[in-house]
């Protein structure tokens, strides 16, 4: 059970970010700004937010396939982030709404994805979920991913 006294606490121990940008796809249309902003929200967040380099990981393009995407996230898990950490998520990149039975389901698309195969992607809740995971104080997740169905489909065919 977390204890009251650092859950109330203003100040954080240790400040922590995983940042993924995205312009080159394998299987989609290309992107002109993502990695160019992910590259400056790194940047931002270490030169003047004051996150150490070591606890920024940075996936860029080829880089950031769904399986390091994942394993990047879910190391947050890990005992060594601490109940007054906070953690910053962004990603800039490819989105996908799909419609399900209740309602829109909204997917983020890594490098990797194959258009014709959801399995390839990740699906927002699924980051969510998994949030439950890590024992940061704070989460912050940022997407600059579209996720209109129509306007999105039409970018992103092969």
């Amino acid at each position: 059970m977390r204890d009251l006294k650092f859950i109330l606490q203003q100040k954080y121990e240790t400040s922590r970010a995983l940042v993924v940008g995205i312009n080159q796809y394998e299987n989609a249309s290309p992107l002109e700004y993502a990695v160019n902003d992910a590259k400056e929200i790194s940047e931002i967040l270490i030169e003047e937010l004051g996150f150490e380099k070591d606890n920024v990981t940075y996936l860029a393009d080829q880089d950031a396939t769904k399986e390091n995407i994942l394993r990047e996230f879910l190391r947050s898990s890990n005992d060594d982030v601490k109940v007054d950490d906070r953690l910053l998520v962004f990603f800039a990149g490819h989105g996908y709404t799909r419609a399900g039975v209740r309602g829109e389901v909204g997917y983020l698309v890594p490098y990797d994805a194959c258009m014709d195969d959801f399995s390839t992607f990740i699906r927002w809740d699924e980051l969510t979920r998994n949030a439950e995971l890590i024992r940061a104080k704070h989460i912050l997740f940022v997407m600059d991913a579209c996720y209109v169905g129509l306007a999105v489909h039409r970018d992103l065919r092969p």
